[in-house]
Order: C-alpha cells, then structure tokens, then sequence
C-alpha cells in the first residue's frame, strides 16, 4: 500500500481578539464564543464549528467574525467539505446535514444508522464516508453527494468512530483498532491494533499518526512500524490530531490534574515541543490560515492561534 502525499446575510460576532485569555506565551489571533464546540471543518474561507446548541457557526479564517449561524437542531458532531457543501453528522439524530457553505442554506438531510460520528469526503470517488458507531455492530456507510447511490460496509470493530481520507480512508474505533480501505473498490487494505484506545487521526509527510490515550503513533507505506509514548505527559488524554504540514503536530491534551493544554510535537525528534494552556476541555483542531484553531467544548471558546 502506498499512501500519497496531499498537497493541503451577516451576523455580529462577540470576539475577543489578541487578548483575553494568556495562552502560555502564544497569544490567541481570536477567541469567538461558541456554544459546546465540536468537529471543525475549512471550506477555504472560513472554519465551520458544529455547536452543542444545535447549530452550525461560520468564522471567517482571516477576520475572525461569524459569517453564517445555521440551525440544524439535534446534535452536530463532526464535519466534512466536499468543495462547495459541509456535511455535518448529527449523533443524536441519525442523520447527516449538507449544508451549501456559501450561502449557509440546508440542501438535504439524509438518514444514516444509529450513531453517526466520523465522516470524509473522497475527491477521488466524490462519496461521502461515515462511521456508524451505534450499530451493535456498527459499519461504514458510503454515499454520493446526492445519496442516489448507497454502500454499507463491514469493519474489524464494532464501534467505528474517527476517520481519515488520504488516498485510503483510514478509520479509528475510540479503543485498540486501526484499519483503512480502499476508496475506490471499497475494500479492507489492511489493519492494525493501537496501544491505546485512538482518537486522533492525521496525515503528515508521507505518514498517517494516530493517538490516544498518552501514545502517539505512526503508520508508513502501510505499516504499523511504532510506538512513540509521551513521557513528559503519560497522564494525557488526547482527543484529537492536526498538523502544520511543516513538522510538527498539535494534540490537545486534557490532563488528570485538570490543566488543559495543547502539546506541539515534532514528527522529526519525536519529542513534545511546546505546550500552550488554552480554554477547557480543547476537543477539535483544524489548521486553517496559517493558524491552528481549536474548539474547547466545555470552555465555550474556539480559539485560533500563532504556534510557529
């Protein structure tokens, strides 16, 4: 297997921009009060956050002001955008919401098993990929972007959670398994045991790195070659995984004395770098704008910053 290398009406916003919380020596470009902030997805221009109100918040990535508030009501999890839509998987509701990210109108809501959470957009089969956690056992359902067409495909786990798309769809349960799928032909590639249950996933120089509780690992040419443990924070429980594309990556770290913080590790010394306080319980990250954003649910705050 070989995995390519991807080349990567208005509404007043109360935000607080250059200030208001210090973030350990990396001042925030911006703050904007969200309600339970989840999943966070790029449509180029601005950086969609899926509220714990029920709604979808647009915020445009160079201003920092809401552009677009959308009600979608039940409750918004995780995201995709396949070039002009943002997809949006509501947990509660069983269903996914497409919504046209220019003029923030719902398109469609379309029915998925119980327990929608993880979803992709394939650019190179135009279908949509999303993880059925609550199945008893759950699966993968496939769709084009009109649902004319329908897949439903089988995984090693029974609680499919977090995916990926690069070439392969990768797919991580939130315990100990790792598997990835071909995008075309739809069938299993390979799959892996992780060493703690995994909950971020990304893709960075030729690699796909995967984390969870305290462990950061590594997968290449499709092979799962090792281990990397943060000893200076074994107590840390990561929730998710972007990267700069220039090295490093970015884990929120929720940790067991209370302190939340982002750790900047390096791909190259596979060692943590930095660590950054940022508002509490950070559970989503994006790199959009040259700026690492990130979503702290029970803070109610999304925060973009300058971490370079």
């Amino acid at each position: 297997m070989t995995i390519s290398k991807a080349t990567r009406a208005r509404l007043p916003a109360a935000i607080m921009l250059l200030a208001s919380v210090a973030l350990a020596g990396v001042p925030p470009t911006c703050q904007v009060p969200v309600t339970s902030p989840n999943g966070l997805a790029s449509d180029g221009v601005n950086v969609w956050v899926a509220s714990g109100s029920g709604t979808l918040v647009a915020i445009n990535a160079t201003t920092c002001a809401i552009t677009n508030t959308v009600q979608i009501g039940g409750t918004p999890a995780l995201m995709a955008f396949d070039g002009a839509n943002v997809w949006v998987t509501d947990y509660t509701g069983n269903r996914v919401v497409k919504v046209d990210a220019a003029s923030g109108a719902i398109l469609s809501s379309y029915s998925t098993g119980p327990g929608p959470y993880g979803i992709v957009y394939s650019s190179s089969t135009k279908t949509i990929w999303i993880a059925i956690s609550q199945g008893n056992p759950g699966w993968i359902q496939v769709m084009n972007l009109t649902d004319s067409q329908a897949w439903t495909i089988p995984t090693p786990t029974s609680t499919p959670k977090y995916l990926l798309y690069y070439g392969y769809v990768f797919v991580t349960d939130n315990v100990l398994n790792l598997s990835w799928y071909d995008s075309v032909t739809m069938l299993l590639r390979g799959e892996a045991t992780v060493p703690a249950p995994a909950t971020g996933i990304t893709y960075s120089d030729g690699h796909v790195w995967v984390a969870g509780d305290g462990d950061i690992s590594e997968v290449t040419n499709g092979k799962y070659l090792i281990y990397y443990t943060s000893d200076q924070f074994p107590e840390c429980s990561y929730q998710a995984l972007a990267t700069d594309a220039a090295g490093y990556l970015y884990l929120p770290c929720s940790t067991s004395g209370g302190a939340d913080v982002l750790q900047q590790f390096s791909e190259s010394t596979l060692t943590v770098t930095k660590t950054i306080t940022v508002p509490t319980n950070p559970v989503a990250l994006i790199w959009v704008n040259n700026q690492l954003w990130v979503s702290s649910q029970t803070g109610n705050m999304v925060t973009s910053l300058n971490v370079r």
